[in-house]
């Protein structure tokens, strides 16, 4: 599956390459599967050649899901890709074990914080404390921090102040469609 949305993701983006702004983000969800088959390797620097590695960041979003075993060779892989200025998140960072495990084993660029703890951090204490330690563990070796699930302005500005760069959610857009993403995002920036 992550093989085909790089894919679809290449074939609607070619024909707006040169309408992206430089070091667009690409996320896409990474199985341990994935990663670890013959050739996923070469897909990601391929996508990359493809629209332009002026043009797009891709970062890899690793999940608990399926954890990448801590091995020399997934290392070796996180190191290639690394050296190819492709970018590594832990999605839904604080709801299991494995994330914290990834961060002392692979050289990771983002950490996500988990929509369920920006969604109750202005309500419940402890969620609140919980992305208080998110972003200091995440400052301390300088990884940049996403929330996720931003749903409210209240939400985005509790984020913005505990000091979270980046926010993703349906206050800014819900999923859309590739074409309706070049129609409503890249073509009105561009044009």
């Amino acid at each position: 599956m992550t093989r085909q949305l790089m894919k679809q993701t290449a074939d609607i983006l070619m024909p707006v390459k040169h309408l992206l702004p430089d070091n667009f983000h690409i996320g896409i969800n990474v199985s341990a599967g994935c990663f670890l088959a013959a050739g996923f390797e070469k897909e990601c620097l391929n996508l990359v050649k493809k629209l332009g590695n002026d043009k797009i960041k891709l970062v890899l979003e690793l999940t608990e899901r399926n954890p990448i075993p801590v091995t020399p060779e997934a290392r070796a892989i996180f190191d290639s890709l690394h050296q190819h200025n492709i970018t590594f998140a832990l999605d839904d960072f604080g709801t299991g074990y494995a994330t914290y495990r990834y961060l002392q084993a692979f050289p990771v660029d983002f950490i996500k914080i988990d929509k369920s703890f920006v969604q109750m951090a202005s309500v419940d204490e402890i969620s609140g404390h919980i992305v208080d330690n998110i972003v200091e563990l995440a400052r301390k070796p300088g990884l940049s921090i996403v929330a996720e699930g931003v749903e409210t302005q209240e939400q985005a500005d509790l984020m913005i102040g505990k000091g979270v760069h980046f926010l993703q959610g349906y206050l800014y857009s819900p999923p859309v469609p590739g074409n309706k993403f070049i129609s409503e995002w890249v073509m009105k920036a561009g044009g």
